[in-house]
């Protein structure tokens, strides 16, 4: 199943009649990292710094506002964090999650969680 934000790009970049092949040309990533943004698959996408930047310069590159894009992929990014095992869950039960990051009122973006990092890196989710 393909997610909001990967939709986004895939029909696009279908409605300009663009292979992935194509595009990973122009822009400079490889046709893997494209076909994990356009399927949704976060366990393979690269750490969310390098995807961010990389949805974005795919997202202009196709015509699409890359903040509308960036925002979808950081809501589902968010969903797939916290669905995540229970043992490796930082909330005890029944506590209520907070609020995803582009639903804030602030309007800004926490980039690191608050949480101290389970690896060095605490780029990828487990």
């Amino acid at each position: 199943m393909a997610s909001r934000f990967g939709e986004m790009l895939l029909n696009r970049r279908r409605e300009l009649g663009m292979s992935i092949q194509q595009v990973a040309n122009v822009i400079k990533i490889r046709p893997q990292i494209i076909e994990f943004f356009e399927t949704g698959n976060f366990a393979s996408m690269p750490p969310r710094g390098y995807a961010q930047g990389m949805i974005a310069s795919y997202a202009r590159y196709l015509g699409l506002n890359p903040r509308e894009v960036v925002n979808a992929y950081f809501d589902e990014l968010y969903v797939f964090e916290r669905s995540g095992s229970a043992a490796g869950s930082r909330f005890t039960e029944g506590a209520t999650d907070p609020v995803p990051r582009s639903m804030s009122t602030s309007g800004r973006y926490l980039m690191v969680d608050p949480a101290p990092p389970s690896s060095r890196f605490a780029q990828r989710p487990p």
